[in-house]
Protein backbone atom coordinates (compact mmCIF):
# COMPACT_ATOMS: atom_id res chain seq x y z
CA UNK A 1 0.00 0.00 0.00
CA UNK A 2 2.97 2.59 -0.33
CA UNK A 3 1.90 5.16 -2.81
CA UNK A 4 4.61 6.76 -5.62
CA UNK A 5 4.30 10.50 -5.85
CA UNK A 6 3.36 11.57 -9.54
CA UNK A 7 1.85 14.20 -11.83
CA UNK A 8 -1.25 13.40 -13.33
CA UNK A 9 -3.61 14.88 -16.29
CA UNK A 10 -7.39 14.35 -16.01
CA UNK A 11 -9.28 16.25 -19.39
CA UNK A 12 -6.25 18.41 -19.23
CA UNK A 13 -5.87 19.63 -15.66
CA UNK A 14 -2.56 18.84 -13.96
CA UNK A 15 -2.24 18.32 -10.43
CA UNK A 16 1.03 17.12 -8.82
CA UNK A 17 2.79 15.46 -6.07
CA UNK A 18 -0.51 12.71 -6.55
CA UNK A 19 -0.15 9.34 -4.67
CA UNK A 20 -0.09 5.95 -7.32
CA UNK A 21 -0.31 2.75 -6.35
CA UNK A 22 -1.37 -0.95 -7.51
CA UNK A 23 -4.12 -2.52 -6.38
CA UNK A 24 -6.43 -5.85 -6.48
CA UNK A 25 -5.99 -9.57 -5.96
CA UNK A 26 -7.04 -11.38 -8.70
CA UNK A 27 -7.61 -8.36 -11.08
CA UNK A 28 -3.65 -7.82 -10.71
CA UNK A 29 -2.13 -11.47 -10.66
CA UNK A 30 -4.36 -12.83 -13.51
CA UNK A 31 -4.13 -10.30 -15.72
CA UNK A 32 -1.61 -11.16 -18.55
CA UNK A 33 0.36 -8.30 -19.56
CA UNK A 34 1.14 -4.89 -17.96
CA UNK A 35 -2.96 -3.56 -17.89
CA UNK A 36 -2.63 -3.81 -13.93
CA UNK A 37 -4.98 -2.01 -11.60
CA UNK A 38 -4.56 1.11 -9.99
CA UNK A 39 -5.07 3.67 -6.59
CA UNK A 40 -5.23 7.14 -7.19
CA UNK A 41 -4.88 9.38 -3.86
CA UNK A 42 -4.83 12.85 -4.79
CA UNK A 43 -3.89 14.25 -1.13
CA UNK A 44 -1.94 11.21 -0.02
CA UNK A 45 1.02 14.11 -0.54
CA UNK A 46 -1.31 17.58 -0.50
CA UNK A 47 -3.59 17.95 2.09
CA UNK A 48 -7.19 18.43 0.16
CA UNK A 49 -5.97 18.36 -3.28
CA UNK A 50 -8.81 17.11 -5.18
CA UNK A 51 -10.86 16.37 -8.69
CA UNK A 52 -14.21 17.71 -8.56
CA UNK A 53 -14.65 17.08 -4.84
CA UNK A 54 -13.25 13.53 -4.96
CA UNK A 55 -9.92 12.35 -3.20
CA UNK A 56 -9.35 8.86 -4.25
CA UNK A 57 -10.13 6.58 -7.98
CA UNK A 58 -9.81 3.47 -8.17
CA UNK A 59 -8.61 2.39 -11.92
CA UNK A 60 -10.22 -0.99 -12.63
CA UNK A 61 -8.30 -2.96 -15.30
CA UNK A 62 -11.85 -5.20 -16.17
CA UNK A 63 -10.25 -8.19 -15.46
CA UNK A 64 -12.69 -11.25 -16.66
CA UNK A 65 -15.10 -8.24 -17.92
CA UNK A 66 -13.88 -7.70 -21.74
CA UNK A 67 -17.20 -5.69 -21.72
CA UNK A 68 -15.72 -2.92 -19.05
CA UNK A 69 -19.91 -2.16 -18.44
CA UNK A 70 -20.03 -4.54 -15.57
CA UNK A 71 -19.23 -2.11 -12.74
CA UNK A 72 -21.16 0.46 -14.56
CA UNK A 73 -24.06 -1.38 -14.44
CA UNK A 74 -23.94 -3.22 -11.03
CA UNK A 75 -23.85 -0.04 -9.02
CA UNK A 76 -26.44 1.89 -11.24
CA UNK A 77 -28.65 -1.46 -10.46
CA UNK A 78 -27.43 -0.62 -6.54
CA UNK A 79 -28.50 2.95 -6.65
CA UNK A 80 -31.54 2.48 -8.46
CA UNK A 81 -32.91 0.25 -5.27
CA UNK A 82 -31.67 2.77 -2.59
CA UNK A 83 -28.07 1.83 -1.89
CA UNK A 84 -25.26 4.24 -1.53
CA UNK A 85 -23.33 2.91 -4.80
CA UNK A 86 -20.05 4.64 -6.31
CA UNK A 87 -19.95 6.39 -9.40
CA UNK A 88 -18.52 4.73 -12.48
CA UNK A 89 -17.00 6.28 -15.45
CA UNK A 90 -14.24 5.73 -18.26
CA UNK A 91 -11.02 6.91 -18.96
CA UNK A 92 -8.10 5.78 -21.47
CA UNK A 93 -4.95 5.39 -19.61
CA UNK A 94 -1.41 6.88 -20.79
CA UNK A 95 1.89 6.34 -18.72
CA UNK A 96 4.22 8.66 -19.43
CA UNK A 97 2.55 8.73 -22.91
CA UNK A 98 2.46 5.44 -23.07
CA UNK A 99 -1.44 3.82 -24.04
CA UNK A 100 -2.30 0.97 -21.33
CA UNK A 101 -6.22 0.67 -21.89
CA UNK A 102 -9.32 1.94 -21.41
CA UNK A 103 -9.94 1.79 -17.50
CA UNK A 104 -12.97 2.06 -15.57
CA UNK A 105 -13.01 4.95 -12.68
CA UNK A 106 -14.75 3.53 -9.89
CA UNK A 107 -15.42 6.34 -6.83
CA UNK A 108 -13.56 5.16 -3.69
CA UNK A 109 -15.49 4.24 -0.60
CA UNK A 110 -14.60 6.57 2.29
CA UNK A 111 -14.73 9.84 4.49
CA UNK A 112 -15.62 11.73 1.79
CA UNK A 113 -18.25 8.86 0.06
CA UNK A 114 -19.37 9.05 3.42
CA UNK A 115 -20.13 12.97 3.61
CA UNK A 116 -21.43 12.45 0.26
CA UNK A 117 -23.60 10.01 0.28
CA UNK A 118 -25.26 10.43 3.87
CA UNK A 119 -27.29 12.77 5.91
CA UNK A 120 -24.71 12.25 9.33
CA UNK A 121 -21.18 11.88 8.22
CA UNK A 122 -19.84 11.33 11.83
CA UNK A 123 -20.49 7.90 11.86
CA UNK A 124 -17.57 4.81 11.99
CA UNK A 125 -16.63 3.12 8.38
CA UNK A 126 -15.47 -0.25 8.51
CA UNK A 127 -14.06 -1.87 5.60
CA UNK A 128 -13.59 -5.54 5.22
CA UNK A 129 -9.55 -6.80 4.43
CA UNK A 130 -9.57 -10.10 4.63
CA UNK A 131 -11.92 -13.04 4.43
CA UNK A 132 -14.54 -13.22 7.09
CA UNK A 133 -17.92 -14.50 7.83
CA UNK A 134 -18.51 -11.83 10.64
CA UNK A 135 -17.83 -14.39 13.26
CA UNK A 136 -17.49 -13.62 17.32
CA UNK A 137 -14.36 -13.99 18.52
CA UNK A 138 -14.65 -12.25 22.35
CA UNK A 139 -13.71 -8.78 23.21
CA UNK A 140 -10.49 -9.01 22.13
CA UNK A 141 -9.82 -6.03 19.23
CA UNK A 142 -6.45 -8.01 18.27
CA UNK A 143 -8.71 -10.71 16.98
CA UNK A 144 -10.39 -8.24 14.59
CA UNK A 145 -7.62 -6.06 13.03
CA UNK A 146 -6.18 -8.32 10.84
CA UNK A 147 -9.86 -8.42 8.73
CA UNK A 148 -10.79 -5.41 9.11
CA UNK A 149 -9.57 -1.94 9.08
CA UNK A 150 -11.35 1.63 10.38
CA UNK A 151 -11.45 4.02 7.31
CA UNK A 152 -13.29 7.02 9.44
CA UNK A 153 -12.64 8.42 13.04
CA UNK A 154 -9.27 6.78 13.46
CA UNK A 155 -8.19 9.15 15.73
CA UNK A 156 -10.87 7.74 18.28
CA UNK A 157 -10.35 3.77 17.49
CA UNK A 158 -13.27 3.23 19.09
CA UNK A 159 -14.28 -0.48 17.91
CA UNK A 160 -17.45 -0.41 20.20
CA UNK A 161 -20.61 -0.33 17.93
CA UNK A 162 -18.15 -2.65 15.25
CA UNK A 163 -17.80 -5.81 18.18
CA UNK A 164 -21.64 -5.52 19.45
CA UNK A 165 -22.70 -5.76 16.37
CA UNK A 166 -20.55 -8.84 15.59
CA UNK A 167 -21.63 -10.13 19.41
CA UNK A 168 -25.61 -9.56 18.99
CA UNK A 169 -25.26 -10.57 15.43
CA UNK A 170 -23.66 -14.28 16.39
CA UNK A 171 -24.87 -14.65 20.07
CA UNK A 172 -28.62 -13.69 20.17
CA UNK A 173 -31.10 -16.65 20.89
CA UNK A 174 -33.69 -17.16 17.94
CA UNK A 175 -36.38 -15.86 19.35
CA UNK A 176 -35.36 -12.16 20.01
CA UNK A 177 -32.78 -12.25 17.16
CA UNK A 178 -35.23 -10.14 14.48
CA UNK A 179 -36.24 -7.69 17.04
CA UNK A 180 -32.76 -6.70 18.62
CA UNK A 181 -31.20 -6.76 15.28
CA UNK A 182 -33.58 -4.43 13.64
CA UNK A 183 -32.47 -2.13 16.19
CA UNK A 184 -28.83 -1.53 14.74
CA UNK A 185 -28.78 -3.22 11.25
CA UNK A 186 -30.78 -2.36 8.15
CA UNK A 187 -32.18 -5.23 7.40
CA UNK A 188 -34.33 -4.13 4.18
CA UNK A 189 -31.84 -2.04 3.11
CA UNK A 190 -29.41 -5.32 2.87
CA UNK A 191 -32.01 -7.50 1.56
CA UNK A 192 -31.57 -4.68 -1.80
CA UNK A 193 -28.22 -5.69 -1.76
CA UNK A 194 -28.20 -9.55 -1.36
CA UNK A 195 -30.80 -9.79 -3.92
CA UNK A 196 -28.60 -7.62 -6.57
CA UNK A 197 -25.62 -9.51 -5.71
CA UNK A 198 -27.31 -13.05 -6.13
CA UNK A 199 -29.20 -10.95 -9.00
CA UNK A 200 -25.54 -10.16 -10.80
CA UNK A 201 -23.31 -13.46 -10.12
CA UNK A 202 -21.30 -10.44 -7.26
CA UNK A 203 -19.07 -13.78 -5.98
CA UNK A 204 -16.39 -11.56 -5.20
CA UNK A 205 -18.78 -10.26 -2.20
CA UNK A 206 -19.88 -11.61 1.47
CA UNK A 207 -22.28 -13.92 0.18
CA UNK A 208 -19.56 -15.83 -1.65
CA UNK A 209 -15.93 -15.18 -0.23
CA UNK A 210 -16.85 -13.06 2.42
CA UNK A 211 -15.00 -10.02 1.34
CA UNK A 212 -14.71 -6.43 -0.10
CA UNK A 213 -17.05 -4.86 1.70
CA UNK A 214 -18.15 -1.73 3.71
CA UNK A 215 -20.31 -1.22 6.88
CA UNK A 216 -21.05 2.07 8.27
CA UNK A 217 -22.71 2.75 11.64
CA UNK A 218 -24.58 5.88 11.57
CA UNK A 219 -24.27 7.93 14.99
CA UNK A 220 -27.07 7.29 17.05
CA UNK A 221 -29.68 9.68 17.98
Amino acid sequence: DVYTPATIQIDGYEMEEVGVRFKGLSSFYYVDGQKKPFKIDLNEFVDNQNYLGIKKLNLHNGACDPTMLRDFIAYDVLRKAGVSAPRVSHCKLYLNDEYWGVYGIIEQIDKTFVDTYFADDDGTLIKNNGWSELQWFGNDLSEYTDDFQMKTNEDEDDWTGFIEFLDLLNNTPDSTFLESFDKIFDINLYLHVLAIDNMLNNWDSYIVNERNWYLYQEPAG
